[in-house]
């Protein structure tokens, strides 16, 4: 662990600091493509001056001595009280000590030490010799330590060996854990990422929040050319002493994508609410005074629910859109009150409606066609029964923005309609 780049001045009285904490140990040499990626979502979504990211990271070499940095951290001004990002791929493993009022303290032969009524901590025991029940409890005595601090702590972990540390780190206030696999994937991160940052302002985690892998093994996608130049002047100016500057992590991350490609997006394409919104009011406004629709004019709002509740159900697998248009109660929505004798016009319309957002103007869906055999989707208690040859769609947006989106002043006169749930 090293400090990269340090403030020491104090910040404004209203100002919200972040501060970003790398893993540079020896491990993360398996990993340093995904940790640059990491800190481009982080960064991506921040609004800091990407001309001044020019960082010289050491070589990745030692152990990851995460208390010792925390420790020289909250003596800055621009720390204490404030949110600490840290991009790791495995637990502290170096600190042998005691946690006691509040405070780490190292081991040594004085009086003082020995009088602490506390357990001595032993975080240098190797991790996969180590009981469960052991790196669990060391994990929360640490965990105590931040909040002692008066640190919110978002912790992304890199890799598998540092899953279970996430996983026992779930339910704890003021520290939020992502899992991202060491693959390449530009978006998963994104997503990760967003999602922490959201989860954050909404209490306690419950659930630890992960990279969705399938989304580029089943249907994956380019990135975006106007998103693909964020990110690389981001992280360009990023170089590993010994091993790697930033622009090898986009050529990979460019190549991989490229490669698993199957349903390219197009350049400039940027998934973001913005984009969304100004989608659904272009398409929307022109169906509401489509004739051959008029019938469904006093519907638009419940179609546009719908189309969105379809959009996050296809956000990380392709499905049919029948799932929400189907016919009767074959489907897993409900109908909106008035619309018993309608419902060949409501499919229609939602079909229509799908079709019309899957075109190359518009984007939010993409065309993945038919259904090869008869199948079975269930949601929300209900399933909807489908036949071979249906249509079937994937979302261009992830989750956490069609959440965003949800979530938005537009949808305040509708009744309120959960999202499915990050995996």
């Amino acid at each position: 662990m090293n400090s990269i780049y340090s403030d020491q001045s104090v910040p404004p009285d209203d100002a919200k600091v972040v501060t970003l904490m790398l893993d540079v140990s020896g491990s993360m040499k398996d990993h340093w493509q995904t940790m640059l990626l990491v800190v481009g979502a982080l960064l991506l979504n921040s609004n800091i001056d990407s001309s001044i990211v020019d960082w010289e990271l050491p070589a990745l070499e030692g152990r990851t001595a995460l208390i010792d940095v925390v420790q020289k951290m909250i003596v800055m001004p621009a720390v204490v009280g404030n949110v600490i990002w840290f991009v790791s791929d495995g637990e502290e493993n170096c600190f042998i000590g005691k946690f006691f009022n509040s405070k780490m303290y190292p081991k040594d032969d004085s009086v003082e030490y020995l009088a602490m009524d506390a357990p001595e901590m032993d975080f240098s025991l190797d991790y996969n010799r180590d009981t469960l029940e052991n790196k669990a409890a060391r994990n929360r005595d640490f965990v105590k330590y931040m909040q002692a601090c008066g640190i919110k702590l978002m912790l992304v972990g890199v890799g598998e060996n540092i899953k279970p540390m996430l996983e026992s780190l779930v339910n704890l206030p003021n520290i939020y854990v992502g899992h991202v696999v060491s693959e390449l994937d530009a978006l998963g991160m994104l997503d990760v990422v967003s999602t922490l940052k959201k989860q954050s302002r909404g209490g306690v985690q419950t659930a630890l929040i992960v990279s969705d892998v399938d989304r580029k093994r089943k249907v994956g996608k380019t990135i975006g050319k106007q998103q693909m130049e964020l990110v690389k002047k981001l992280i360009g100016n990023i170089r590993i002493k010994g091993l790697a500057d930033g622009t090898g992590a986009v050529a990979a991350i460019a190549a991989v994508a490229k490669m698993n490609s199957a349903v390219p997006v197009a350049g400039g394409f940027v998934p973001s609410v913005d984009t969304l919104g100004k989608t659904f009011d272009l398409v929307f406004d022109a169906f509401s005074v489509d004739e051959e629709y008029k019938m469904m004019k006093d519907f638009v709002l419940n179609l546009q629910d719908e189309i969105l509740l379809y959009c996050a159900l296809v956000a990380n697998t392709a499905h049919p859109s029948v799932i929400v248009s189907g016919k009767k109660n074959n489907n897993v929505t409900e109908l909106p009150a008035g619309l018993t004798k309608k419902s060949a016009l409501w499919t229609k319309s939602i079909n229509r409606l799908c079709s019309i957002l899957s075109n190359s103007d518009h984007q939010v869906l993409v065309a993945c066609g038919k259904t090869d055999a008869d199948g079975t989707f269930k949601y929300n208690n209900k399933k909807c029964n489908y036949k071979a040859s249906c249509a079937m769609y994937k979302s261009n947006y992830p989750l956490y923005t069609l959440q965003e989106f949800r979530n938005s002043a537009r949808f305040a006169s509708l009744p309120p309609m959960v999202l499915p749930a990050i995996p």
